[in-house]
């Protein structure tokens, strides 16, 4: 069999030419997959249940009632951009010694705290607020104070957390969060590359 010198030498030149250019385009495909906008998605039962060991939350009011809302149940709602809640509501009022129930119903948005790498509530609204066995009186007095005090009580309240290695890899990489979105399926966070 006779010897071919020469295709040795060409097989070497091809080989060192498609590692050359494979390296490079290969190292290329790995970038792309980190540019442009990425995302975090919090499905409506992870939020609920994260949003969940933020509560109960308990607030003085006037120093004569303590107000103490639990248990959220969120609904969601993308046509609005927005998060609904209802709450159970716990009203004590300190000088009589009695308690009330009720329950709110709230709207909110989010917004991202990069300190506490976390969710809070934004432009929160009081949908209704119902509180059992008051006074015709009362009741008026809590329909007219009630949203404003769960307003002033509840707004900029945290109400989601990420773990540190949610967005420890993003930032590693020249990402953070650019906008916040309600889908039908709960929560996209979006991430874009930092300018």
């Amino acid at each position: 069999m006779m010897k071919r010198p020469w295709l040795r030498v060409w097989n070497m030149y091809f080989v060192r030419r498609v590692v050359f250019l494979a390296v490079p385009l290969f190292l290329l495909w790995g970038c792309a997959q980190f540019i442009g906008e990425h995302s975090l998605s919090i499905s409506q039962t992870e939020l609920q249940s994260r949003m969940a060991t933020h509560f109960p939350l308990q607030r003085k009011v006037l120093e004569v009632f303590q107000f103490t809302v639990d248990t959220p149940v969120l609904t969601l709602q993308p046509e609005a951009h927005r998060v609904a809640t209802r709450l159970s509501v716990l009203l004590q009022d300190r000088l009589q010694g009695r308690e009330y129930r009720g329950s709110v119903n709230l709207g909110f948005g989010l917004r991202f705290d990069p300190e506490e790498q976390g969710l809070r509530m934004v432009n929160v609204s009081v949908d209704s607020l119902q509180i059992e066995g008051l006074s015709h009186n009362a009741q008026k007095a809590v329909a007219l104070l009630g949203p404003l005090l769960a307003q002033d009580k509840l707004e900029d309240q945290l109400i989601y957390r990420f773990k540190p290695e949610d967005l420890r890899r993003a930032a590693l990489l020249g990402y953070s969060v650019s906008t916040i979105d309600v889908t039908p399926q709960g929560v996209s966070v979006r991430l874009a590359a930092k300018p």
